[in-house]
């Protein structure tokens, strides 16, 4: 179903999704597949990247023109904010590519309206308000140290003055804090509000309790976005054109990688009320009618735990072992441990049947869970070309 679907105008409130753990391994195979994306179609990632990087330039010299150079320093520290909602059409190209749909402009750009509602455009309006406090920050910065009188040239001398250098200071400190606090919000739920029919209150929760649940993880994730960003912008923001689609493809898979695949509408919830409705007078029963049959016990069946484990190989085939990483969910550790367990390449875990997979589940110690979650078999059997019937 395309991303634009009409037909669902209302966000559907869940309930916050529970992050994954994430490690080094994550972020580098997310880096990894970003890398790869953006290789596999540049096209549109020099697209989006060009207008985030021509809004730059264009404020550069607008500045210039108006004889308010010294107001491009605190603008392009807050520039970078503006870029999770620049990627927004590179987590759809991600999102394409990982589920095998087609790659066209009309799709892709429709995309930026999100799934049909007004969440997306909320998310963008916070992201906007948050760019617009940290102006007025750093106008207020400004006059703490040097008064109201006024941004121009002659402010950029002022820069190496000690009142300078503590301006310079504190208005890092801040900017880091407003910068933290926009990564905090969106990370995971710009792609989120892609991905799924949720509301953006529920996206933005969900995307801080990844950065709470993986403070540290996430914390260099965010400083590998801010120096590649910044170190970008030095020659004229041109370094954008590569960075930001990689990093912003690279998004999309650690929020793939973070947030577990949601529950079915209404799981675990029921959608009405079945009692008898009461009445005042009415005789509560004691006990169940005598023509009411018990419930049959629930029989589950049982699955041979040691016959269950699929079928592994000593080693890889001739050709070599596949790259287990391009399955979501498997990182450089986890595609370790699949090897050590004989499980080298695609065909093998596309061959799985249910009792393999809760095996799997099981047994793969410090990822249980992962091949039900992340659904290895229909990823693998999507790689290999196969059908999922």
């Amino acid at each position: 179903m395309s991303m634009t679907d009409t037909s669902r105008q209302t966000a559907v409130p869940l309930q916050v999704q529970v992050a994954r753990d994430l490690t080094e391994d994550d972020l580098r195979t997310a880096l990894q597949k970003g890398w790869e994306d953006f290789k596999a179609v540049p096209a549109f990632g020099l697209f989006f990247a060009a207008f985030y990087t021509l809004g730059g330039i264009g404020l550069y010299f607008g500045l210039i023109g108006q004889g308010q150079a010294a107001w491009f320093l605190p603008i392009a520290a807050g520039f970078p904010l503006l870029a999770p909602f620049a990627a927004v059409g590179l987590y759809e190209v991600s999102r394409r590519r990982e589920a095998g749909e087609k790659m066209d402009w009309p799709g892709i750009l429709g995309a930026l309206r999100g799934r049909g509602n007004e969440q997306l455009l909320l998310m963008a309006v916070t992201v906007l308000i948050v760019f617009g406090f940290w102006i007025i920050l750093a106008r207020g910065i400004f006059a703490i140290f040097f008064s109201l009188s006024g941004i121009g040239y002659e402010t950029l001398g002022m820069l190496f003055s000690g009142a300078g250098f503590m301006m310079v200071i504190v208005g890092s400190v801040v900017g880091a804090s407003v910068a933290l606090a926009l990564f905090t919000i969106t990370v995971a739920s710009l792609p989120m509000l892609l991905d799924r029919d949720v509301d953006f209150v529920t996206a933005m929760i969900t995307s801080a309790e990844v950065v709470r649940s993986n403070h540290i993880t996430m914390l260099k994730w965010a400083a590998v976005i801010g120096v590649a960003v910044f170190a970008a912008m030095i020659p004229l923001f041109l370094g954008l054109l590569v960075v930001l689609p990689v990093l912003g493809h690279a998004t999309w898979h650690l929020y793939r990688r973070a947030v577990p695949t949601e529950a079915p509408a209404g799981a675990g919830h029921p959608t009405a009320d079945t009692r008898d409705t009461l009445h005042p007078g009415d005789d509560i029963p004691t006990s169940p009618p005598a023509d009411l049959a018990p419930p049959a016990a629930v029989v589950e069946p049982r699955i041979d735990m040691e016959q269950a484990r699929p079928v592994g190989m000593a080693a890889p085939r001739d050709g070599g072992a596949d790259d287990l990483k391009k399955i979501t969910g498997i990182g450089p550790k986890l595609e370790s441990v699949l090897n050590d367990m004989g499980y080298w390449h695609f065909d093998q875990i596309a061959d799985w049947t249910e009792a393999e997979i809760a095996w799997m589940d099981e047994h793969t110690e410090g990822f249980k869970g992962r091949a039900t979650r992340d659904n290895w078999v229909a990823q693998a059997r999507a790689l290999i070309g196969r059908d999922e019937g």
